[in-house]
């Protein structure tokens, strides 16, 4: 019997209990630790001299950023969609062309998505989200080069999920930590050349001492960041050939039928993904207009790093959404539609789980964990506001994102989208920038945020009960 084989009797008849967590949790792991480097990241700028400005330029690139990477995402959840579906029925040319044809996309998008940020970082940084002083001086030559290097994060997105599709939950765990690793250091050298180095990473400064590296602060974490993803998704594209087989005949030309599918899949994931990110960019422009000035921009260096730690919850989520689409998709390529509605309910009762701990900790140490990248008053007194504000919503947050990964994985997009387009936009936005206009503490705007996530969440649970899901069809 073959790897993929195996793989795919695996998924469809194995224990399911078990089999959901032996799949699922390397990939959450691998997502945790993909998250740990953007904290660490954070770390290493919180110690520079103009920590506080260059937390608020980091915190406003980050979710700008991730703006180009959900944008792609879309291709990434139709291929799980598509490919483990081909897989299950032993489609295996099927299964090579839609792998050939996905990572086409993501090379034209990469393209595209670089030029805006090379030629369009300034306009973003200053007119729509208001930056101003110090703090917008740093963020637009950062949002430059992670913009412009953005072909690196949606290669490494999409050659991860591509190996989940096939069953290689592992391989892409792996592929993520061995690329957390290559990105620490590389970004303790670049963002601190010759020194001096903050404590504990002393151990990097002879190599930048030796190989003449300059200081580059922000900029460096930046470049580091492109170099660090770019290895590994190389890697990742060398394995996904041994296991599906030479690309080269699906790659040479443009196969409609299979990009049709990718696209009409894909589409309301990407929105619904940019509908949440575009909605934490309003809430970051509100809180901008209310509670900074130039001089005083610690409401949003706390935000950013608040939201840092969110990306904990949101990642450990993923990984947990990733083993259910996948099982999802499976399952029902073999017909199995109650396998498969619950494998969604034991992959989002495990994330919960997971979830706990982390929310336990939030709530117990919040000044504590923010003081740690800024032990400014006014930013820890910010951060701790907003944990105990937020931090328990992570719960249905995270639920309702592995429930709406599940449905994605049976290829049914369009639901998720209108609940987070609905709460986040329709309701959201509006109501946050009212609390905010209506107080000085920023309190209100934080408790409004926690009421949106758990209404998210909840609504998402509610349909996925439904299992109107389970008759989509996927070519």
């Amino acid at each position: 019997m073959s790897k993929s084989a195996a793989t795919v009797q695996r998924v469809t008849e194995g224990a399911l209990r078990s089999g959901v967590w032996s799949f699922g949790a390397p990939l959450a792991l691998g997502m945790a630790l993909y998250a740990t480097f953007n904290v660490v990241d954070m770390l290493l700028v919180s110690r520079l001299e103009e920590a506080t400005p260059a937390l608020a330029a980091l915190a406003m690139c980050d979710m700008a950023n991730a703006v180009f990477g959900i944008l792609s995402n879309g291709i990434s959840v139709a291929t799980v969609a598509v490919v483990a579906r081909r897989q299950a029925r032993g489609d295996q040319e099927g299964v090579s062309r839609a792998v050939a044809q996905s990572l086409l996309l993501v090379v034209f998008l990469s393209v595209l998505f670089g030029a805006l940020g090379v030629f369009g970082a300034d306009a973003f940084v200053t007119g729509v989200l208001g930056a101003q002083g110090r703090a917008r001086e740093l963020a637009v030559p950062y949002l430059e080069v992670i913009v412009g290097g953005t072909y690196s994060i949606l290669l490494l997105l999409q050659t991860s999920a591509i190996l989940r599709s096939l069953g290689a939950a592992r391989a892409s765990a792996g592929m993520l930590v061995f690329g957390n690793l290559l990105n620490v250091v590389l970004d303790v050298l670049l963002i601190y050349g010759q020194g001096p180095y903050p404590t504990g990473f002393g151990w990097v400064e002879p190599i930048g001492a030796m190989l003449d590296v300059p200081r580059l602060g922000l900029l460096g974490a930046a470049i580091a960041t492109v170099a660090g993803r770019t290895l590994p998704a190389l890697v990742g594209i060398v394995m996904i050939v041994r296991l599906t087989g030479p690309l080269g005949p699906h790659v040479r030309r443009l196969h409609t039928a299979d990009v049709k599918a990718l696209v009409s899949v894909g589409w309301p994931s990407s929105i619904q993904q940019l509908l949440h990110i575009g909605a934490i960019l309003a809430f970051m422009a509100v809180l901008n207009r209310y509670f900074t000035t130039e001089s005083d921009q610690s409401l949003l260096s706390a935000y950013g790093i608040c939201l840092r730690f969110e990306m904990f919850a949101l990642f450990i989520a993923l990984g947990w959404g990733s083993a259910a689409a996948t099982y999802v998709a499976m399952n029902l390529g073999t017909g199995q539609r109650s396998r498969a509605k619950r494998s969604g309910w034991l992959a989002s009762g495990y994330a919960l789980a997971t979830l706990a701990v982390l929310i336990a900790l939030y709530l117990v140490f919040p000044a504590e964990l923010v003081a740690v990248f800024d032990p400014t008053p006014n930013v820890v007194e910010h951060g701790r506001r907003y944990f105990v504000w937020v931090a328990t919503s992570y719960a249905m947050l995270g639920v309702g994102g592995v429930l709406s990964q599940a449905m994605t994985g049976a290829g049914d997009t369009l639901p998720s989208m209108y609940i987070e387009g609905a709460t986040y936009w329709l309701v959201g936005v509006p109501a946050v920038a009212l609390a905010a206009a209506s107080s000085p503490d920023p309190s209100r705007a934080f408790a409004v945020m926690a009421g949106l996530n758990t209404v998210a969440g909840l609504a998402l649970v509610s349909w996925y009960a439904r299992g109107s899901f389970l008759s989509k069809t996927v070519s």
